[in-house]
């Protein structure tokens, strides 16, 4: 168990906390096999993993990790907490770690 979390610690970039870009399309989204509330995701040219409670309202609430789909694109730009998702032509806006838009 502690050997497999160490593996995806090496492969997968914390998000929420990173101040480097990230952009790429999703290739895949599952449940960390091995942190509690942990996201996954390939991008077609970089990994990363989200856990914090990140909402936008104006999506329905839920959070931005189950949002996610295969085949969107992800930008978040370096040195901030905002995200950006591209879905056809509609752009959906996250900021990482916070509940937005909440009526």
């Amino acid at each position: 168990m502690e050997e497999g979390r160490q593996r995806e610690d090496r492969e997968y970039t914390r998000i929420d906390n990173s101040p480097r870009e990230f952009k790429g399309m999703i290739i895949s989204t599952k449940m960390s096999a091995y942190w509690k509330g942990t996201q996954v995701v390939h991008l077609s040219n970089d990994k990363f993993t989200t856990s914090s409670s990140t909402r936008n309202y104006e999506y329905g609430g839920g959070e931005m990790a189950s949002f996610m789909h295969v085949g969107d694109s992800i930008y978040k730009p370096a040195n901030t907490d905002s995200i950006y998702i591209y879905r056809g032509n509609k752009t959906y806006y996250f900021r990482l770690g916070m509940d937005i838009n909440k009526k």
